[in-house]
């Protein structure tokens, strides 16, 4: 495969936001692996570029030996859940800023309610992602990704998924084609911009997408090139908070008296507990790690990703303790502190306060069987800290580069009652 990018006119061009190097370990037969994609679409010329959302994005897949993987597009099939996490799971801080642009006040309407165009403006950049699921169905390792960026597909519209099959534990190439066809959809004629007729077919750099199976005896770790990452979780059985109407509204009406003035404080009534990521670096050369981004663990209930909510209360600049060096031999523990509390009648949530000063809080969840993990995403050979004194910047010669997946840690939410 050729890792040059496929462009007819190199003023605009798309390309994978990921890091070169992307691992996930092989789920168990009874969960599923999620992972998201980020598309960034850069327009570097004068005039406004239009991207059909009704076209699909093609993945390519290549084995290591050269053969590319056969693959079938599904339309309006009953899968596995594929949820985006569009705005939440940007662990990565350049891909954060770009998803912050306006994309709907930059999609321009075929018909009312149908969406036709995204518009890239001159000099300009639009992100969005694929999502992508890995599961089994029948004994077969299943690779399901969306065809069409989920924030842009419409109601009226059929949902559209590349599916490939009977994929093995193994290091692929993967890159994504999009490709204007100048069809109709479902009878809607869409109009074609001159720019995209000449444009024609746009593809973005090639990635190394790793399958990897885990063994045992810890099925919590993934080593990686030498580097192990695991999750911790130091209690497998989490209590559930009691319900207590009574602290609920105290802490509303605390809420209120403090607004504006200092952190909100985790919704009560609540428990503390803690998960954390540990990386073990088994090579012969010292490595900087960046726990500085955003690193929130990812929740799954059987084929179900749970969703979090999030906002930022202050912006925190990062830390020399952000970017810690592992000797050869050494580990390093990253913990986050996770308080579960009680919403209304049998549902819970869990609520976290991250370094970067952002707040989160995850979509409603039940007594019951959960999978918990953490991903770790760094794209940065060169971080910056700024200060009111300077700026300094760390070398990046010894940053790792990469994104892993760390395998999923049954727990369990019980009653303490």
């Amino acid at each position: 495969m050729n890792d040059s990018n496929i462009i007819e006119n190199g003023d605009v061009y798309i390309k994978i936001s990921n890091p070169n190097l992307i691992v996930l370990p092989i789920p168990e037969k009874n969960t599923n692996t999620f992972v998201q994609f980020g598309i960034c679409i850069t327009n570097n010329r004068l005039q406004d570029f239009h991207l059909n959302l009704y076209e699909v994005f093609t993945p390519v897949l290549v084995t290591s030996q050269g053969q590319e993987i056969q693959r079938q597009l599904i339309t309006n099939l009953s899968l596995p859940s594929i949820q985006s996490n569009i705005s939440i799971f940007r662990r990565w801080k350049n891909i954060v800023a770009e998803l912050r642009n306006n994309l709907t006040s930059q999609v321009q309407h075929s018909s009312p309610g149908e969406i036709s165009y995204l518009l890239v403006p001159p000099r300009d950049s639009k992100s969005f992602s694929l999502t992508g699921n890995i599961y089994w169905q029948n004994n077969l390792l299943i690779f399901q990704i969306s065809a069409v960026p989920e924030v842009f597909q419409s109601p009226n519209l059929p949902s559209k998924f590349w599916s490939f099959t009977s994929l093995q534990p193994a290091t692929y190439k993967l890159r994504f084609i999009y490709k204007s066809e100048h069809k109709t959809t479902d009878g809607l004629k869409l109009a074609k911009s001159q720019e995209e007729i000449r444009l024609g077919q746009l593809a973005t750099q090639v990635v190394n997408f790793h399958l990897v199976q885990h063994n045992e005896p810890d099925y919590s770790t993934l080593v990686v090139d030498g580097i192990g990452f695991e999750t911790i979780v130091p209690e497998l059985v989490l209590l559930a908070p009691k319900k207590n109407l009574v602290c609920k509204f105290l802490h509303i009406f605390k809420s209120l008296l403090i607004i504006g003035r200092q952190h909100p404080q985790h919704p009560y009534p609540y428990v503390f507990n803690k998960i954390g990521l540990r990386i073990v670096n088994n090579k012969s050369i010292p490595l900087r790690f960046n726990f500085g981004d955003i690193l929130i663990p990812e929740l799954v209930e059987a084929d179900r990703q749970i969703l979090w909510n999030g906002y930022c209360i202050r912006p925190e600049g990062t830390l020399d303790s952000d970017f810690p060096l592992a000797m050869p031999g050494e580990s390093l523990t990253f913990f986050q502190d996770i308080t579960i509390f009680w919403l209304k009648d049998n549902q819970f949530g869990l609520s976290i306060f991250a370094p970067n000063g952002f707040h989160w809080i995850s979509e409603p969840l039940r007594l019951g069987t959960y999978y918990v993990r953490f991903t770790y995403i760094n794209t940065m050979e060169v971080v910056t800290r700024y200060s009111s004194i300077n700026t300094d910047t760390k070398s990046g010669e010894s940053f790792w580069i990469g994104q892993v997946s760390t395998p999923f840690v049954e727990i369990r939410l019980v009653s303490s009652s």
